[in-house]
């Protein structure tokens, strides 16, 4: 009986593998295959904020100059550790 474990393929059919499912990770969450924060701040005011917002806000040169634009005192951005200590007692 053929044995069908993960081990038994070859190297380059690992990759491949691991390679398609990092594309479909990508695709299914494109926040985080666009790279950069600016692009994902972009990305989500863009999909997620309940206002449209003008192209000139959106391709403004840093998350605090759009965060400017916006002008709506409860879209904030947080970095990681001040995300961190602001929910971790």
């Amino acid at each position: 009986m053929p044995k069908f474990g993960f081990k038994h393929f070859s190297k380059n059919w690992q990759r491949l593998v691991a390679f398609a499912l990092a594309f479909i990770i990508g695709i299914a969450n494109p926040a985080v295959a666009l790279g950069s924060t600016l692009d994902e701040v972009r990305y989500l005011l863009e999909t997620q904020y309940v206002k449209t917002l003008d192209s000139s806000v959106l391709n403004a040169s840093s998350v605090e100059e759009i965060l400017k634009k916006v002008g709506d005192p409860h879209t904030d951005f947080f970095t990681r550790s001040e995300f961190r200590n602001s929910w971790i007692p």
